[in-house]
């Protein structure tokens, strides 16, 4: 009678230890191919520019999205949740650059340029009288003046008339549409205290993410009180 249930016992035994052998090496195989497989880590891309001049415009697969001083340090960089896409750098009178994330190899990118002036017309103006390029020379040096005096003034102008807001988003790494155009990616903190807007126009800004009900949010930014605006997205049902 012992030995029946001695018999009995094992075979319980190793019944529950069959399945506890298939759980824990299952966990093995998932554990190794993920470690095999690194294709199951992210593949975002964090991107910081330090362009010179820094008021050049950022260009991301041909759309404005900004200027290189509002992405030129690690808490105000570019997030993607991609590591793919075209850069460019521009500004009037200066050869634009582009970069193509894929080339490189860290998500954490940091794009140092510096754009050349275009000498295109410069060069297209020499003449071979000498007197006749004294002149042109003295002319086109007048109207240099008279274009960056312009210059100055019209910057003074919309500095006057831009805005400097703090936007608070949650969650974080949610993506930013001004009036339609893609602008950013929330960063970590969900803080962006230098979002520059003109004072009297008026702006849709819409948030979004997988897995949240997108919000929108028509604006003008003199309006906003305190210069801060706060948006927090509600996840799907």
């Amino acid at each position: 009678m012992k030995l029946l249930r001695s018999k009995e016992m094992k075979k319980k035994i190793i019944i529950m230890i069959i399945p506890l052998i298939v759980l824990l090496s299952s966990c093995g195989i998932a554990y190794y191919e993920t470690a095999k497989n690194p294709s199951s880590q992210a593949k975002g891309a964090k991107v910081i520019i330090n362009a010179i001049p820094d008021s050049a415009q950022v260009l991301l697969e041909g759309r404005k999205i900004g200027y290189a001083y509002e992405f030129s340090s690690s808490k105000s960089a570019l997030k993607l949740s991609e590591k793919k896409g075209e850069i460019t750098i521009k500004k009037q009178g200066y050869l634009e650059k582009s970069f193509d994330l894929k080339n490189y190899k860290e998500n954490e990118i940091v794009i140092d340029v510096e754009l050349q002036k275009d000498n295109y017309l410069k060069g297209n103006n020499k003449v071979n009288n000498k007197d006749e390029q004294i002149e042109n020379n003295d002319n086109n040096n007048e109207l240099k003046e008279e274009e960056i005096k312009k210059a100055i003034k019209e910057e003074e102008k919309k500095q006057k008339d831009i805005i400097v807001l703090k936007l608070i988003v949650e969650p974080q790494d949610a993506t930013i549409y001004i009036n339609d155009n893609f602008w950013g990616v929330v960063p970590n903190g969900g803080v962006i205290s230098n979002l520059r807007l003109f004072n009297d126009k008026k702006y849709k800004i819409t948030i979004m993410k997988p897995g949240y009900i997108s919000v929108e949010k028509n604006i003008v930014a003199k309006d906003i009180k305190n210069k801060e605006i706060k948006i927090t997205l509600q996840k799907t049902k």
